[in-house]
């Protein structure tokens, strides 16, 4: 008798380990190794890594369509939102509350889904180095590979700060940066503490700098994957 069990499809995008297993079929030396990205560790880390991929690229489109919401609500409201800035003791209210709440939801996603595929990505490296290459590698060789191609890796120790900020001491929330008269130029700030006003840097992170970090995520991985198909192209 059958068990009462349902899977559903898993359908990720599997480009860059579809890249792995091609890079390593095509080398005599490795393709009996193949194998290991279907079985065992890699395999199970490798479903890991797509997941988290993907999860990601949600939290990160969710996001930005929430900025967009909220950029529209404050456009619409122009001449409140001006009365509101820069008046102490003041805090503007819109009328969609949720949507400032689905934000902070947003930033806190971010910043876990982020830093956990970064882990779990660290993790595949270093099986797929041992298992594979027959090599120890450590997260210092490899930001020290991305450094000599001239990739910026500040974006690593960003994330974990504001990981440990947010996990350990605080919670988010959000304020804005508003410039401009009459045309509204608006830039989301990310709260660190109860601040009265934005004079001090440290109380804050810009929406620019955790884009930053999601574009050195991006970049850093696209530079290891081809590091990765280098060095099996070039194995003997």
């Amino acid at each position: 008798m059958a068990a009462d069990n349902l899977f559903f499809a898993y359908l990720p995008n599997l480009y860059w380990s579809a890249r792995l297993v091609h890079a390593l079929t095509s080398n005599p030396a490795l393709k009996d190794r193949a194998s290991q990205l279907q079985q065992g560790p890699l395999r199970e880390l490798q479903l890991a890594v797509t997941t988290k991929l993907k999860v990601l690229q949600k939290v990160v489109v969710r996001f930005e369509k929430h900025l967009h919401e909220l950029l529209v609500v404050l456009q619409g409201d122009r001449a409140r939102v001006q009365r509101y800035i820069g008046e102490p003791n003041s805090a503007y209210k819109i009328g969609n509350e949720s949507l400032v709440w689905e934000i902070v939801l947003d930033i806190d996603s971010f910043l876990y889904e982020t830093r956990s595929t970064y882990e779990i990505f660290g993790a595949f490296l270093r099986e797929f180095f041992n298992r594979i290459l027959g090599e120890t590698i450590t997260e210092q060789a490899l930001k020290d590979t991305l450094e000599a191609q001239h990739i910026d890796t500040r974006w690593i120790e960003e994330l974990r700060e504001d990981r440990i900020t947010f996990f350990h001491n605080t919670a988010p929330w959000i304020a804005a940066d508003c410039k401009g008269s009459p045309n509204l130029e608006i830039e989301l700030l990310i709260l660190k503490k109860d601040a009265a006003d934005f004079s001090d840097p440290s109380n804050y992170i810009r929406l620019e700098s955790l884009r930053a970090i999601y574009k050195g995520f991006n970049t850093s991985q696209a530079a290891i994957l081809d590091l990765l198909v280098s060095r099996i192209a070039s194995f003997t």
